[in-house]
């Protein structure tokens, strides 16, 4: 007797279809960000030798601040592609608004630290004492620009959740354009010098938070109001990845000197897109059993 296969010919093309629909932009997006990252290392080396070791030891410490945002945009990516599938826009409005909100409100709670606390920060770790000024301006200016980064994952996640990966693609790709140019123009032909280099990543950010705040009002139809319910599901399912993602970062700054050489690699954003890569999984899963 013949046993019937598991999954049929066609299931298969579909479903190899939709991860593909899903991979591609995802793939582009993730280069787009090598860009941003190679562009500041290549410009930060063009300024001078200190601020590229600067710019590689605050580039970690900055990991740890946008940590929240990646964490929560795990449990909101969970949430929301179930909500999306079953087709309630009424609970889909309310945790996108929730995760807004709570998004926000974080964004500003550690972007105010990083303005207030970064010379204790800075005193606290074990950095050569003549790039401390120049670590404290890098990590005021980023401090900055962090509500909006944490609105752009954010927002990039909603976007992937509700099937809109080619929204978020563009807008990565448009601030990928803005953050190179702006690095070449703020810091070779303005006063601000290597500040321009902080500064072209938070005018960036700041322009891609709001493209995708208009993206996502699109996907809240129904009525809005806040969930303290919605708020703890996404934090339940983000527990791990902060912890994970928190350790790594903090212990690759804390560690990031050694012998007085500052170490490029930060193994954050490894975990960072491992947990991402896992729940747009769950949100394609979601999708396939609609």
């Amino acid at each position: 007797m013949r046993s019937r296969p598991l999954f049929k010919r066609e299931e298969i093309w579909a479903y190899i279809s939709r991860s593909w629909s899903v991979s591609w932009p995802m793939t582009l997006i993730m280069v787009f960000e090598f860009l941003i990252g190679l562009t500041d290392v290549y410009i930060a080396g063009k300024v001078s030798k200190e601020i590229q070791a600067t710019y590689g030891f605050v580039i970690q410490l900055y990991f740890i601040f946008i940590v929240v945002a990646n964490a929560l945009t795990v449990g909101t990516v969970s949430v929301v592609s179930r909500l999306y599938t079953s087709g309630d826009k009424t609970e889909l409005s309310h945790t996108v608004y929730s995760s807004l909100l709570t998004t926000t409100a974080a964004g500003i709670v550690l972007s105010g630290a990083g303005i207030l606390f970064s010379p204790e920060i800075i005193r606290l770790l074990n950095i050569p004492k003549e790039l401390k000024p120049f670590a404290i301006t890098f990590i005021k200016i980023y401090a900055l620009g962090l509500l909006f980064h944490y609105l752009l994952i954010n927002g990039n996640g909603i976007l992937r959740s509700c099937q809109r990966v080619k929204q978020s693609l563009r807008t990565m790709g448009l601030v990928c354009v803005i953050n190179v140019a702006l690095n070449f123009l703020l810091v070779f032909h303005t006063p601000l010098g290597f500040r321009g280099i902080a500064g072209a990543t938070a005018s960036s950010v700041f322009i891609g938070s709001l493209i995708n705040l208009a993206y996502v009002r699109k996907v809240m139809t129904g009525p809005k109001y806040f969930s303290a319910d919605r708020v703890k599901k996404m934090i339940g399912r983000s527990k791990v990845v902060f912890l994970i993602a928190a350790s790594l970062s903090w212990y690759r700054s804390s560690n990031s000197w050694q012998n007085g050489q500052p170490t490029a690699i930060t193994l954050a954003p490894v975990a960072l897109a491992w947990a991402s890569t896992s729940a747009d999984m769950e949100k394609l899963t979601c999708s396939w059993n609609k």
